[in-house]
């Protein structure tokens, strides 16, 4: 493939896949708003579920760069980069000149450059300046430069071994950052080992071709998956402080997933909804990069408390600023093809 086409997507399209980026996205931005606002109890913890999203999201991504073509280590990052770090450097630019002159976030110059030079995942008051969903892009660009080790590792060895020595070496780093008294630092807590076992299980998924005999599994029996999984989930944050929040995770993936395949279901079944839906894929990341932004002007200068009455009206800006991001970074993007022609 030429330089020109670094911007392409190879993997092949899956209905579930573009389904589960989009609904990951949607969740995870509502439930960054419910964060910000006062709200009762149950609906905080309903609302506390939509963050299961980044690992349906990560899962997604392994599922995806398993179907992708892969040619070389640097072919590889550049289009990977390219994808993920272009999109973000312009966000992350655009948020601190806007910041320099109308203050919204307590970030400094160097905040800035550790977004820049990549420094901010090895430090916690950098990890999240401008917005703390940046912590993700750390992660998965972690889970990038890891990929070709894992690739090998996942075509040699036995899908169900190699799974669970996945599963075994997250739970052994999630155990150990607990027990060391740093399974609250964000840093520490969002490193890619920690995440390792969903990416590998979406790459496992793809090479055996299951997606499609899992989401085909009833809705009663994915229910009854979901209610079970989070009930553990649950147990483990009251129950085991620190230890639990960082164990739970394999639960808060079985949940999500179930509800995320039912609903995929439902919306599968209206052509025009499932249309709409994976229309949205397109602006998922640009949206997921830019929404804290939008949340936080409307805290700073419109609203001096905001309920979930405002819900609709400020997810429905971030959906218009995400879509016109999205349309600038495509017009810099072909221009930037075109030159490489």
């Amino acid at each position: 493939m030429s330089e020109s086409n670094a911007f392409t997507v190879q993997a092949k399209r899956n209905d579930y896949i573009s389904f589960a980026k989009a609904f990951a996205i949607v969740t995870i931005v509502v439930y960054h708003f419910c964060m910000l606002i006062e709200m009762p109890d149950f609906l905080s913890r309903v609302a506390g579920l939509g963050g299961g999203g980044v690992h349906l999201f990560i899962f997604a991504s392994g599922f995806g760069l398993y179907l992708s073509k892969y040619s070389t280590y640097k072919i590889f990052l550049k289009r990977r980069f390219s994808k993920v770090l272009y999109p973000y450097y312009l966000a992350v630019t655009f948020i601190f000149l806007f910041n320099y002159f109308w203050k919204i976030f307590d970030d400094d110059f160097t905040a800035y450059l550790s977004h820049i030079f990549l420094f901010k995942m090895f430090f916690e008051k950098y990890d999240t300046s401008f917005g703390g969903q940046f912590w993700f892009i750390s992660t998965i660009i972690q889970l990038y430069l890891v990929y070709p080790l894992l690739l090998k590792l996942v075509n040699l060895l036995n899908p169900f071994l190699c799974l669970v020595g996945f599963i075994v070496i997250s739970i052994l780093y999630s155990l150990t950052i607990s027990y060391l008294g740093y399974g609250e630092l964000r840093v520490v807590n969002s490193f890619f080992i920690q995440y390792l076992w969903e990416f590998v299980l979406g790459m496992i998924v793809a090479k055996k071709g299951l997606i499609e005999k899992v989401i085909s599994i009833k809705w009663y029996i994915l229910s009854i998956i979901a209610l079970v999984a989070y009930s553990v989930m649950a147990l483990l944050v009251q129950n085991f402080g620190s230890f639990g929040k960082n164990l739970n995770d394999l639960f808060s993936f079985i949940g999500y997933f179930s509800i995320s395949v039912i609903i995929f279901k439902v919306v599968k079944k209206s052509s025009k909804t499932f249309r709409a839906v994976i229309a949205f894929e397109k602006i998922s990341y640009p949206l997921y990069l830019t929404h804290t932004f939008i949340f936080s002007l409307f805290f700073k200068f419109f609203f001096q408390k905001i309920t979930l009455i405002h819900l609709p009206i400020i997810i429905t800006i971030s959906f218009i600023f995400a879509y016109l991001f999205s349309l600038v970074l495509n017009k810099l993007l072909v221009n930037n093809s075109a030159k490489n022609l």
